[in-house]
């Protein structure tokens, strides 16, 4: 349980240092995030009876190596992409349309293989083999290949003067463990990286590095979650350990704490959502979990929220693209690479982003011009052509609609879709496009806008020295991917309803928890494996596997169970007419509460 790892976390402390007080400053405390740092501070202030303390230095894993200063330069994963994306498309492996695709896979393994310690033999016959091995079957085309694109580029990457995040990570971590010079102890980290692991190893032959962790509990509810979740796969059958929890535990521990509703869509399950929060609330509850699974389920329950003036602390965030924001300045590529369609024109006028230094009034009127200058006259495309619809046979201008294509025009010119220019290149005409559309100063004024704005910049000064040339169709692709990965998080919200992943949820106390989308799709969802290399493959490289990932997930669902003192677990019962199963975890934790209890 958080609390109890928090308050053996302070036991020790005090114990092994008691003769520091009040300065623990000398100590050195890894936790899962943030949000563990203030509790452990709370807890240690609140147990030591002491009016003044030091507290000991506490921080994640990440930030105590980014403490660690490097001389080395290193590379942006935009970069890396970028200079990726130019070794594929000279190959011809895969289709244009996937490139960026593919680098992002890539880029993703390849930081897995570093993170991971494993090293690549040099000959790329030594590789095929081994991973010949690994697949445990015979050479074939489909091997050899994967074998040699994922040999030929790794090596392509490394070769590389500056180093890419994941190789300064494995820097510092060496640095930390080389220069120990501060008792360490480490509470409740998930499942540790090689490289982490063989930093608290080294770490260790020089300073006392203490763990704790999560013990087995002989608690009632911890006793219900053992026997629906086994550690063991060679456990009894469910009904003889429904049978024997019974025996053990007359009245089920967890029959007020734990409940279930099943929607029959959607929306009722966002309202369901917004009405168990809107009554914890109102029950004077001060911390609210709602653990996202279903990303569309979430947004619903956040709108309707809204609406009843019920801030959300959203730490989920939503990806780039799904933001309006992000969608015009995709629709003002798309229609300079389309050459202007009068249906992208029409999309582009009635946009609130662009021409806001017009009244709104005048840009509605430019757009109807346009619109009923088609019906009359009939479809075009092209600027020029939809200047001469809105113009007439008579040469009667329609000065609104003649104006905002003018502007667009005007705009379209910094931006020629028969050129190929560096990222960076492209970028400063996005940018000087977006200035003569009017959309630079809104999307400032929008959250969703600015993070756009400043993805651009970043990405602009980080490829500032790439020198790959780039159409503007691949510059649309590019962009498309990077709003895809990006993530949007409104920060400036502080509320007791905290929106939320199961794996932030470590170490943190909840009065209580909803858990949004639990279905078999959901939870645990899918296994987002890459393209390459399956799970045998993996585990014999000494990669993450999927086994793995449903462990620490499982671990972290049942202490949200065991720590928190009312959860409720909502799911799409039925979708599209069809049955849409609770996750398996739920369903044998449902399973063996009837055997147990008959409920």
């Amino acid at each position: 349980m958080p609390a109890d790892l928090l308050e053996r976390a302070t036991a020790h402390i005090l114990s092994q240092w008691r003769d520091a007080l009040p300065d623990l400053s000398g100590v050195r405390v890894l936790v899962p995030n943030f949000h563990a740092v203030r509790r452990l501070e709370q807890v240690l202030a609140r147990q030591c009876g002491l009016p003044v303390l030091l507290p000991p230095h506490i921080t994640t894993f990440p930030a105590w190596a980014a403490s660690v200063p490097l001389v080395t330069a290193q590379q942006a994963d935009s970069q890396r992409s970028a200079q990726l994306y130019q070794i594929l498309k000279t190959r011809n492996w895969f289709d244009p349309a996937d490139l960026w695709g593919v680098c992002g896979e890539l880029l993703q393994l390849f930081d897995e293989l570093t993170l991971h310690a494993v090293d690549l033999p040099p000959s790329l016959a030594a590789f095929t083999e081994q991973l010949r091995a690994a697949y445990r079957a015979r050479s074939s085309k489909g091997l050899a290949f994967e074998a040699q694109l994922i040999h030929e580029l790794w090596f392509a990457l490394t070769t590389n003067a500056a180093h890419d995040a994941a190789s300064q990570y494995a820097l510092r971590l060496h640095q930390l463990a080389t220069h120990a010079d501060t008792p360490l102890m480490v509470v409740g980290l998930p499942q540790l990286s090689a490289l982490e692991r063989a930093c608290l190893s080294r770490y260790a032959d020089t300073q006392p590095v203490t763990f704790i962790q999560t013990d087995q509990d002989d608690a009632p509810r911890a006793q219900v979650l053992a026997a629906a979740w086994p550690a063991l796969p060679d456990a009894p059958p469910l009904k003889a350990r429904a049978e024997r929890l019974r025996a053990s535990l007359p009245d089920s521990p967890i029959r007020q704490q734990l409940g279930y509703f099943g929607a029959h869509s959607l929306e009722q399950e966002a309202r369901a959502a917004d009405t168990q929060i809107r009554l914890w609330l109102a029950e004077g509850k001060q911390r609210i979990a709602v653990i996202v699974q279903d990303r569309l389920t979430a947004r619903r329950t956040r709108a309707l929220l809204e609406r009843a003036q019920i801030l959300v602390a959203d730490e989920t965030g939503w990806t780039l693209a799904t933001t309006a924001a992000s969608t015009v300045v995709m629709r003002w590529l798309e229609a300079t690479s389309g050459g202007f369609r009068h249906e992208d024109v029409l999309d582009l006028l009635q946009s609130p982003y662009l021409l806001t230094d017009l009244e709104p009034a005048l840009r509605r009127q430019a757009a109807w011009q346009l619109e009923s200058a088609l019906r009359r006259h009939g479809p075009a495309a092209g600027l020029v052509a939809l200047l001469r619809r809105v113009r007439g046979p008579a040469d009667t201008e329609t000065n609104a609609a003649s104006s905002a294509l003018n502007r667009l025009q005007q705009a379209a010119s910094v931006m020629p879709g028969q050129t190929s220019l560096t990222l960076t290149e492209w970028l400063g005409r996005l940018r000087n496009s977006l200035h003569a559309l009017g959309a630079h100063d809104s999307l400032l004024k929008d959250a969703a806008g600015e993070q756009v704005l400043t993805l651009l910049r970043r990405r602009e000064a980080e490829l500032a020295s790439d020198p790959g040339n780039f159409s503007l169709t691949e510059l649309r692709r590019w962009l498309a991917s990077e709003f895809e990965t990006a993530a949007f998080v409104d920060a400036g919200v502080d509320s007791p309803v905290v929106f939320t992943h199961l794996a932030a949820t470590r170490l943190r106390a909840f009065d209580a928890a909803l858990i949004v989308g639990a279905d078999a799709d959901h939870l645990p969802g899918g296994d987002g494996a890459s393209v390459f290399f399956n799970q045998q493959v993996r585990a014999e490289l000494g990669l993450p596997t999927r086994s793995a990932a449903l462990t620490q997930t499982e671990h972290d669902l049942a202490q949200l169970i065991l720590t928190t003192a009312e959860v409720r677990v909502l799911w799409q019962a039925r979708q599209g007419g069809e049955r849409n199963p609770i996750s398996p975890w739920f369903e044998r934790l449902h399973t063996l509460h009837q055997l147990a209890w008959g409920d």
